[in-house]
């Protein structure tokens, strides 16, 4: 009768694949949580970034005069909520010479992502002749 010796043993023994399955679970459960926040951070960044470009185009709506007269305005676009606030402000040098005002304009931006609320807002001075 032949004796079973160690260094004729062929494969791996169920430890270690049992061991070596679990590195490669953790392994791979690692990459996948890298993975997902990668994945809602660049979301959220293309969302930022949409809301930019909306609140840069409202600004830029209100400083070419579209919006006639002081006050707030508000609109929706797909899933964003754009607040632009318009104030006036009277600079009595010009007003009295060229008829010139200068206005406050805000616009902010707001959405919800992740159940969190988020937030883009941009102002600026700009002068319009007094109508």
């Amino acid at each position: 009768m032949k004796c079973y010796t160690p260094a004729k043993q062929r494969g791996f023994s169920l430890l270690e694949v049992l061991v070596a399955f679990t590195i490669f679970a953790i392994s791979f459960a690692m990459l996948m949580q890298v993975y997902s926040k990668a994945s809602n951070s660049a979301r959220l960044s293309e969302e930022y970034a949409t809301a930019l470009l909306i609140a840069r185009s409202s600004l830029d709506r209100a400083g070419a005069g579209l919006i006639q007269q002081a006050g707030i305005e508000e609109q929706h676009i797909d899933k964003y909520h754009v607040e632009t606030t318009s104030s006036t402000e009277e600079i009595v040098q010009l007003t009295a010479e060229h008829g010139i005002e200068k206005r406050y304009i805000s616009v902010t931006v707001n959405w919800q992502a992740n159940s969190k609320q988020h937030s883009v807002t941009l102002a600026t001075y700009r002068l319009f002749p007094v109508s």
